[in-house]
């Protein structure tokens, strides 16, 4: 078997104790029920998830919030789990490759602030 080179982590509950999306969408103009209301719409099978990413692009482009600045001030809030910077450095240490999975990437301001 080869030696394993790429070790890959998601963000959400594993790398950050928040949900990504959350914090973006709130942080972007999304209210906590409608944030709400979209997931349950999808997880019930009433949303696809192609009609999720329209509607919040929508109302992203609707209350006019997005821009750059914005954007990285939710990233900031991300909270790092503990140990994760530790295991990150070890891991890179060690010569293997990290990738996130997550709508965002290594990246992101609170990435690079913290690792």
């Amino acid at each position: 078997m080869d030696k394993i080179k790429l070790i890959c982590f998601d963000m959400d509950d594993t790398l950050i104790s928040q949900n990504s999306w959350y914090i973006l969408n709130t942080t972007l103009g999304i209210t906590q029920e409608e944030d709400q209301q979209m997931y349950t719409d999808y997880e019930r099978g009433r949303l696809t998830y192609a009609n999720w990413v329209h509607k919040i692009l929508e109302i992203y482009k609707k209350r006019g919030s997005v821009s750059k600045k914005t954007i990285e001030s939710a990233l900031l809030k991300y909270e790092l789990k503990v140990g994760t910077t530790e295991i990150i450095d070890y891991l890179q240490n060690k010569g293997y490759k990290i990738a996130l999975m997550s709508p965002f990437g290594r990246n992101t301001p609170a990435f690079r602030r913290s690792l």
